[in-house]
């Protein structure tokens, strides 16, 4: 991942029920993820990343997961509050470390 500040708030993502739950109020309607957004909650959170890293992420993700190289629960999580079909091919996943 492209950022360590991200790659810590994926994993809080995976563990904090109030985070995920103000994540899936994102409004993921649109063609693209809001990322605008989640930029905003992760500060309030204290975490700095960019929408650069972010798309960045989201798409070294989706070449692993086109690629074949993991599948989805072999050593990776979904991120609780991303909404399938609404990310790139749709799934925001991290890495547990």
């Amino acid at each position: 991942m492209s950022s360590e500040s991200l790659k810590q708030f994926f994993n809080r993502i995976e563990s904090d029920e109030d985070l995920q739950s103000e994540i899936a109020k994102l409004d993921t309607s649109g063609k693209e993820f809001p990322f605008e957004d989640l930029i905003q909650i992760g500060a309030r959170y204290g975490y700095d990343f960019t929408i650069d890293e972010c798309q960045q992420a989201q798409k070294e993700q989706q070449k692993e997961i086109d690629e074949g190289m993991q599948e989805p629960g072999a050593g990776l999580s979904r991120c609780g509050g991303f909404k399938a079909g609404k990310c790139g091919q749709g799934v925001f996943y991290s890495h547990k470390d």
